[in-house]
């Protein structure tokens, strides 16, 4: 770093000639071996006002993304750089392509960007449009992974393409600094605001940069001196993006530079740099996998919050239970309050035929008023949308195949009310309306139904939060296990590798324990309870993202003759018990030593010669002890 800062000093000095600069840099995303955002704030006496970001595009900390002005194509007053950035809880963000501020008398392109713009890989085209307004601007394109970046004029979108801002003109090529000619670009010789970007010879450095103009504490940059200082950081191709008054760099929600508007101007798009390790709004409202100890087979109302019809099957994702519906509905409040903000809501789904109709909502409470709609018919799966005159339309997301789980993906902002819809993690629709206008006061319900009654719609793994379904999260959250036994926590979504830890053990008194005396964890999550008391289960992943488990309580184990005499409602926890008998809804359990057994109410998989433990709440039903389980696992 400080060699880095050295030859930086240097370089500004010959720039400037007679001028001096004062150069501050801070990490804004920290990376292993050198920081992989960095941000420098210089200020010279000629005088000029200057921002530069330089990004790590290698580092699996970052991730580039195009911002579109209220995530929709359609023609509006458009949105500050500082907004988008503020709802994607983006590191950093600069504004890129230019726009119309107003109609004009044939086509209305009010903040549409001009030229190719692509998000997360979906291509955003101005309405009616099969190309950009236009399409022979220089574009600066990243890949699925962004792990590159590449400056040209493509006149046509790429396979590889992941997110895409354009602008111009290309002022370095091939390491030489002269911009281009290009159709319809403004003034390229005066000292105005300008807005930059390149990459370095390698491809794998991003750099941004603003320059302030217009005002007595910075008189701007031509386009040659923009690309002088693009080069000096390492750009070996770059352009130039919208400037003027439009010139805008964001840190963390705050506009650093000074827009010569005096305020943010309202933009078309704008590139932003994400830390994939930074989770905000990061509660969880809800999840559900219809799994045991929650869930049992049969109907679904009633069960952990559900109210409706439906039911719980054995037709999940891996050989588990799932949520069926067929001519039913079923809802579940996840939130008492409005939750607002940025609002995610993942479900997996498969349907046994073609002529299955499905709905699915969020919305208020009981779905009284909806923000989204997704539907399923004849095999098309669609969304809820309006048109630029307001009226409803469904937009098509894919073609989907019975038998086949698809995850659905909607993210629900509350900011600006509207929506999008992901297809097994590829964007499909950006900026679709809200259905219904009082629906935007926040999610408080989901509702899933099926219509036709001639075929099943399967339901799996819902997610309701404020993170994005991919970060970390730790199953099961809480457990009652006994001392003895062994279950196995998995990782919910993340970037493997995960490294599992057990923090917190403390002795059934509430006292501290020795480490590894209370649990001990492997390196694929199995945890073995070594004697009673608690712990705490810990992961995290490979970009450091991290959660934490509830309390997780180790019982001492009992006999079965002891257990039988206790009384009913005493919880009950036995391991190394030989499975003797299965019926459907219900097991025996024979002691290993002793000649006793017990029945134990649970549906969970197993056979006849398991060795199992078990917890549960002790019963007598028609003068027979038995355990209704909350857990009953297989030893491993």
């Amino acid at each position: 770093m400080r060699s880095a800062l050295i030859v930086a000093s240097f370089l500004v000095l010959a720039s400037c000639g007679p001028c001096s600069a004062a150069d501050t840099w801070e990490v804004l995303i920290p990376g292993d071996p050198a920081p992989a955002v960095r941000h420098l704030h210089r200020v010279t006496t000629d005088p000029l006002n200057i921002h530069v970001l330089i990004v790590d595009l290698t580092s699996p900390r970052v991730r580039i993304r195009a911002g579109l002005k209220n995530d929709n194509d359609k023609p509006d007053d458009g949105e500050t750089v500082r907004s988008i950035c503020q709802r994607y809880n983006a590191v950093a963000g600069i504004n890129c392509d230019y726009f119309a501020a107003f109609a004009d008398p044939w086509n209305d392109f009010r903040h549409i960007p001009q030229g190719h713009n692509m998000t997360d890989g979906l291509l955003i085209l101005p309405p009616g449009r099969t190309s950009p307004i236009v399409p022979d601007r220089t574009a600066m394109a990243f890949p699925s992974d962004n792990s590159y970046a590449v400056v040209g004029i493509f006149m046509s979108p790429q396979q590889w393409w992941h997110n895409v801002v354009a602008g111009g003109p290309r002022i370095i090529r091939n390491g030489v600094v002269g911009w281009e000619v290009e159709p319809d670009i403004p003034d390229q010789t005066s000292r105005q605001p300008r807005t930059g970007a390149a990459v370095s010879a390698d491809y794998k450095t991003l750099i941004l940069a603003t320059v302030d103009g217009r005002q007595p504490s910075s008189r701007g940059m031509t386009a040659n001196e923009l690309g002088y200082l693009l080069k000096e950081f390492g750009g070996h191709n770059g352009l130039s993006f919208d400037g003027g008054g439009s010139t805008t760099m964001v840190i963390n929600g705050t506009t650093v530079n000074s827009p010569s508007d005096g305020t943010d101007r309202r933009i078309a798009n704008c590139l932003m740099i994400l830390d994939r390790a930074r989770q905000s709004g990061a509660e969880v409202l809800f999840e559900s996998n219809f799994d045991p100890p929650v869930y049992r087979r049969g109907a679904l109302d009633g069960q952990d919050g559900w109210a409706g019809s439906g039911s719980v099957v054995l037709r999940g994702r891996a050989n588990s239970r799932c949520g069926a519906l067929r001519c039913q509905n079923a809802q579940r409040i996840v939130s008492n309050t409005p939750a607002s903000g940025v609002q995610w809501f993942e479900y997996w789904m498969s349907f046994s035929a073609a002529s299955t109709d499905a709905f699915v909502s969020a919305g208020t409470t009981h779905c009284a008023y909806k923000a989204c709609i997704i539907r399923l018919v004849n095999g098309e799966l669609q969304a809820y949308d309006t048109d630029q005159l307001g009226n409803p339309v469904w937009s098509t997301l894919a073609s989907c195949q019975p038998n086949t789980w698809y995850r659905i993906d909607v993210r629900l902002d509350y900011y600006i009310k509207r929506y999008q819809v992901f297809v097994n993690g590829v964007l499909k629709l950006s900026g679709a309306s809200f259905k219904d206008a009082s629906a935007g006061s926040g999610l408080q319900c989901i509702r899933f139904e099926e219509t036709s009654g001639a075929a099943d719609f399967y339901v799996d793994d819902i997610y309701v939060g404020g993170a994005e379904p991919n970060y970390l999260r730790i199953s099961p959250d809480t457990l009652t296990m006994v001392s003895g036994a062994q279950t196995r926590f998995r990782a919910v979504a993340g970037t493997p590798p995960i490294t599992w830890s057990i923090t917190d053990e403390r002795l059934p008194n509430g006292a501290p324990a020795s480490t590894g005396s209370i649990a001990q964890i492997s390196s694929d999550g199995l945890v073995t309870a070594n004697s009673a008391g608690s712990f705490v289960v810990e992961a995290s992943d490979k970009i450091g993202r991290a959660d934490r488990s509830q309390r997780i309580v180790a019982l001492e184990p009992l006999s079965l003759s002891a257990m039988k005499a206790n009384v009913d409602g005493v919880i009950a926890s036995a391991c190394g018990l030989i499975v003797s008998a299965v019926y459907d809804g219900f097991v025996y359990l024979q002691d290993p030593v002793q000649p006793c057994g017990i029945r134990v109410v649970t549906d969970a998989p197993v056979a006849e010669g398991d060795v199992v433990w078990v917890v549960g709440t002790l019963e007598t039903v028609n003068a027979e002890r038995v355990i209704n389980s909350s857990w009953l696992e297989v030893l491993f």
